[in-house]
């Protein structure tokens, strides 16, 4: 298939011309568990979110400021990357060849255009199969303080990091990132919303030009990762949760500053060995942290203030008010 670059995308990123429009873990610990993609609620000035972490994680963000995003083909929960995905493929794989429908832009020009539509499909099929990609997650949750998240980190006592959301969805604007299919997002539970993201995953791949189909199939298994990353089971709702998505452009010099390959990194986890990237924040996006239940509260909350002086940050401390013993 072909590769990408800068250029094509120049080409690519608009829709194609038609006589009518067509119709999460970021250091460890476990992951946060309602908008559709397109259309996703809009981030206010004053919106919280808040990730949940261990100390070692906790340490790790503050010092350098950045949150890890994984890779969302392995978030620590299977059903996260599996939920929608089926019925997601089994629409797009039925979906009507557009090129067949006599107001789309390219019905004249024959077999010829019927032919491309489905090479296209095909690399769009192979492309995200493929491990040559990559989507990456950042986890958030709408409340501090969860029963459910405390309970995750057992005797290692968490801390939730309240974050300005506004200037979280700034870091989805960074040069690296495919801008489409990168965004903060809220998360969406259950049947209807994955039929919604089916729907709008079919409208995305529907949007084809007859130019460069193997590159502009790359693009859109960008989309459709990323639609897939926006909804999950009703078993999660309760978490409420978002999440800041970075897609990388496929483009850069090679081993260069700017190429994907320079940006992934990998951890170890029991599961597998786990791609990520790092994506820098501001200190003073941070608003507050929230020393989790347990013990040695007053150790705790002193060296977090104590860490947040060095930093700079005049981030509140406290601590959860939920009755779990550690």
């Amino acid at each position: 298939m072909a590769t990408a670059t800068r250029s094509d995308r120049a080409i690519l990123a608009a829709p194609s011309p038609q006589v009518s429009a067509p119709p999460c873990d970021a250091w460890d610990g476990p992951p946060c568990s309602r908008t559709t993609y397109g259309t996703e609620r809009g981030v206010s000035a004053n919106r919280s979110l808040y990730h949940y972490t261990t100390a070692s994680g906790l340490l790790g963000i503050l010092t350098t400021q950045t949150i890890r995003a994984t890779d969302v083909r392995f978030l620590n929960d299977a059903r996260e990357a599996l939920y929608a995905r089926d019925l997601v493929l089994n629409a797009i794989s039925q979906m009507d060849n557009p090129v067949l429908r006599p107001d789309h832009f390219a019905h004249d020009l024959g077999h010829y255009a019927v032919e491309t539509f489905e090479e296209y499909k095909r690399y769009f099929f192979e492309t995200l199969a493929s491990t040559d990609f990559g989507v990456y997650a950042a986890c958030f949750c709408e409340s501090g303080d969860l029963l459910s998240q405390w309970r995750g980190y057992g005797a290692e006592h968490g801390y939730a990091i309240e974050l300005d959301a506004a200037k979280l969805a700034a870091v989805s604007g960074s040069p690296a990132m495919y801008t489409p299919a990168s965004r903060l997002i809220e998360v969406r539970y259950g049947s209807e919303a994955a039929a919604d993201i089916a729907s709008e995953a079919v409208r995305a791949v529907g949007d084809f030009n007859l130019n460069h189909p193997g590159v502009k199939s790359y693009y859109k298994a960008l989309e459709v990762s990323a639609l897939l990353a926006t909804v999950k089971d009703p078993a999660f709702r309760q978490e409420e949760e978002w999440r800041l998505l970075a897609a990388l452009e496929p483009e850069g010099p090679a081993g260069g500053p700017g190429a994907p390959e320079s940006l992934v990194k990998y951890r170890s986890t029991s599961m597998a060995i786990v791609p990520y990237i790092e994506l820098p924040f501001a200190i003073d996006a941070i608003r507050s942290i929230r020393l989790g239940p347990g013990n040695y509260g007053d150790v705790r909350e002193a060296g977090v203030r104590k860490l947040l002086a060095s930093l700079g940050s005049s981030a509140a401390v406290s601590r959860s008010e939920v009755p779990l013993r550690a």
